[in-house]
C-alpha cells in the first residue's frame, strides 16, 4: 500500500532535521578546528593538549587529534574536496559521550 501524504511529510521532515544537524555539526567543527590550531593545542603547537590534560575525559591526545582531523574531513566533504580514508567509525566511537 502506498504511503500516505502524512507519512511522506513525516519522512521528509526527518531528513530535513538530520541534514540540518549535519550542517550544524560541520560548521561547529570548522570553528572547533580553527580554535585547536589558533590556540596551539595541536601536538606541535605552542600549548599542546597532552594525555595528562585529558585524563578525566578518558581519551588521549591522539584520540582528540583524530577527532579534529575527522572534523576537518567533514568540512572537506561539504566543500567537495577529497576526503581522507580512515577508521572514522572507530574514531567517533572513542570520542562519543552519548553511549
Amino acid at each position: 500500500m502506498p504511503a500516505s501524504q502524512t507519512e511522506k511529510e513525516k519522512y521528509a521532515a526527518a531528513v530535513q532535521a538530520l541534514v540540518t544537524q549535519v550542517a550544524l555539526a560541520i560548521m561547529n567543527g570548522q570553528d572547533t578546528t580553527r580554535v585547536f590550531f589558533d590556540r596551539g593545542f595541536n601536538g606541535t603547537g605552542a600549548d599542546p593538549i597532552t594525555d595528562a590534560d585529558l585524563v578525566n575525559l578518558g581519551i588521549t591526545a591522539v584520540n582528540l587529534a583524530d577527532g579534529v582531523n575527522m572534523l576537518q574531513q567533514l568540512v572537506a566533504f561539504r566543500d567537495n574536496f577529497a576526503v581522507l580514508q580512515s577508521t572514522w567509525g572507530v574514531i567517533m566511537n572513542k570520542l562519543r559521550t552519548d553511549l
